[in-house]
């Protein structure tokens, strides 16, 4: 059964790659496709029950694997020098948004539905 979840994760990257040249050639960011991509897996998943718990356990690993891959290379590509810059005024903007949530969830917790 592992050689069946190896030949689709191996079907599904290649299908990506060429996802991705094709979604550059139509000038559309590729994650539209991949997210695309990702719905027609779990549809056809839906149909013809092709993925068991094992293979959904695969599949969350290599998303959490991608997460961390994708965080990693964005703090690669970041320029810390304009970061540092742009703190005091994200920081406001960041703060007001905290307050405001917090607000609100207190008011509506609060007022709507009666708790202490």
């Amino acid at each position: 059964m592992a050689t069946v979840y190896i030949l689709l994760v191996g079907v599904i990257v290649v299908f990506a790659m060429f996802l991705r040249s094709g979604m550059r050639e139509v000038g559309l960011p590729s994650m539209i496709g991949f997210f695309v991509l990702g719905f027609l897996v779990r549809i056809m998943d839906n149909q013809w029950n092709l993925i068991s718990e094992q293979g959904f356990q695969i599949f969350e690993f290599l998303a959490e694997l991608g997460v961390i891959v994708l965080l990693f290379r964005v703090g690669l590509e970041s320029k810390v020098t304009k970061l540092v810059r742009w703190l005091p005024t994200a920081s406001k903007i960041w703060i007001g948004g905290v307050l405001f949530s917090g607000l609100l969830g207190f008011t509506a917790a609060y007022y709507l539905l009666n708790w202490e």
